[in-house]
């Protein structure tokens, strides 16, 4: 795109020459699926402000029952199944969890509401959901706000 394709009121000539361009475009050319995958590209190299990650990998471990989780505002993600697994994708990094952590996932990933950790209903002993919260900690996607 042109310099200042953003601002067209400031740009009377830019409108005609996107139109232009526009029409230059193959006709077979999915439009939105390249919108859709320079959208994803961009949110890729974005960073979420994590002013405090190292002090949270370092006590995810100590990570207690009555804790409070949530997942880091602003932090791009998906799930999705795939050999077995769920997989939490968040910008160009993949974590791999067994199927039966599918429940916590859907219940902390991109959720805004901080959970206690331990009363999360997603069928889990208290030291397998650790360990999934744990993991999301370490890498910065979920943040304990307990401590």
């Amino acid at each position: 795109l042109p310099v200042g394709f953003s601002d067209l009121d400031n740009h009377p000539n830019l409108e005609r020459r996107l139109e232009s361009m526009l029409t230059q475009l193959p006709s077979d050319l999915d439009l939105e699926t390249v919108v859709s995958e320079r959208q994803a590209a961009f949110e890729n190299h974005q960073r979420p402000r994590v002013a405090d990650h190292l002090r949270q990998g370092l006590f995810a471990g100590d990570l207690k029952e009555s804790d409070s989780v949530r997942w880091r505002p602003g932090t791009p993600y998906s799930i999705e199944r795939r050999g077995g697994k769920v997989i939490v994708k968040s910008r160009t990094r993949e974590i791999e969890f067994p199927l039966a952590a599918a429940t916590i996932l859907e219940e902390i990933v991109g959720s805004e509401v901080a959970e206690v950790a331990g009363k999360i209903d997603d069928g889990l002993d208290w030291g397998s959901r650790k360990v999934v919260l744990s993991t999301l900690i370490r890498e910065g996607l979920v943040a304990n706000e307990s401590g």
